[in-house]
This record gives structure tokens, sequence and C-alpha cells, in this order.
């Protein structure tokens, strides 16, 4: 969803709620998803040691599956799609910042 940009997002989502509402109410549920799995990687980016309690404490929060190791799997396959394009983000900033220096 963060590759749309904001206004294509808002369009897509659109669609999906007037065509799919029960798809729509998924979509919003990941959208949560992700958005707080950026909070916990901007908690956690600095930190050399990562306390995992802590971190599953916080995740409990998202829980709304009966399966807890599946929606584990799934939270930590999300927050490493999100580091991983976040990670990229700010590596094509600091590039933008030096080529503007150049």
């Amino acid at each position: 969803m963060r590759s749309l940009g904001k206004d294509h997002e808002a369009v897509f989502l659109q669609h999906v709620k007037e065509m799919a509402p029960e798809l729509y109410n998924e979509w919003k549920y990941y959208i949560h998803m992700d958005e707080a799995a950026a909070q916990m990687y901007g908690q956690l980016k600095g930190k050399k040691d990562i306390d995992l309690d802590s971190f599953r404490k916080k995740a409990n929060k998202l829980l709304t599956m009966k399966n807890s190791k599946g929606h584990y799997e799934q939270l930590y396959n999300l927050v490493y799609k999100v580091v991983k394009e976040l990670k990229k983000q700010e590596i094509l900033k600091k590039q933008n910042k030096k080529n503007k220096k150049s």
C-alpha cells in the first residue's frame, strides 16, 4: 500500500469498500498492523538488544486470531517487510542528500 501513495491508496480502498466490504475490513486491519509494525520498528531500530518479551506484549494488542502462533508468524513477516521498506527509504534519503550536496 505504501507504494500507492496516500491519494491512490484512498481511491483503491474506496473501490474495495464498495465492491467487497468484507475484503475492505481485511485491508483496513492489515493497514493497521502495518502502521503498528512501523511504530515498533521506530522504537526498536536504535536498540542493540531487543527485548522479545516486551515486543510480544506490544504485539498482543493486535491479536484477533485464535491461533496466536499463526498471528505471530504473520506479524513477524509484516514487521520484516516494513523494516525492509523503511530501511530502503532511509538509504534513498541519504543518497538524495548526498546527491544534493554534490
